[in-house]
């Protein structure tokens, strides 16, 4: 649990990669482990991490998905569900999320199949982040960035532009003060 993981050494280099910022919906808890990914990094050491990408979410979305989930949860109901997630990990489709303007987050309804043919199906509610934020969250935390930049998965060479259909990421690299 990175809101608690703890050394004594601390070190050179963290990295945050995927949406390990982001994953869980209640961004006090990102802003704790943003604020330990301080702690745990030393003085002029590096942070490499990467977040999803809320501009391309909010390009792509269907306009009938995006709404206030607490005046209309309804909405829960009308989202499909897909195995994406079990099977490619492409967390991008619009016709599988939905976008809660009341609280930033992204709900996708995962279905996955169980070893014993057992299926089970759950709501999922991520953050993603949009540059400014991401970048606002690192700085506010003794980082200075060195580079940001849309990017897609194990593409980091390759500066895309943010509503770029694979500018899933946002990739950050920064030094600790």
């Amino acid at each position: 649990d990175l809101r608690k993981f703890s050394s004594k050494d601390g070190f050179d280099v963290v990295l945050s990669l995927y949406d390990v910022i982001g994953s869980l919906p209640d961004e006090r808890d990102n802003s704790r482990m943003m604020k330990n990914i301080s702690k745990l990094c030393k003085r002029g050491g590096h942070l490499v991490m990467s977040v999803m990408n809320m501009e391309l979410t909010e390009h792509i979305a269907k306009e009938e998905n995006i709404g206030d989930v607490s005046k209309d949860p309804s909405m829960l109901f009308r989202l499909k569900s897909s195995d994406v997630m079990h099977k490619s990990g492409d967390v991008f489709d619009p016709e599988h999320f939905l976008i809660d303007t009341s609280s930033g987050l992204v709900y996708r309804k995962e279905r996955f199949e169980g070893d014993e043919g057992l299926s089970a199906e759950y709501v999922i509610r991520d953050r993603r982040y949009r540059m400014a934020e991401i970048v606002r969250m690192v700085e506010s935390n003794g980082f200075v960035v060195k580079d940001s930049r849309y990017v897609r998965a194990g593409r980091w060479d390759e500066p895309l532009e943010s509503t770029h259909p694979k500018a899933k990421e946002i990739l950050i690299v920064a030094v600790k003060l």
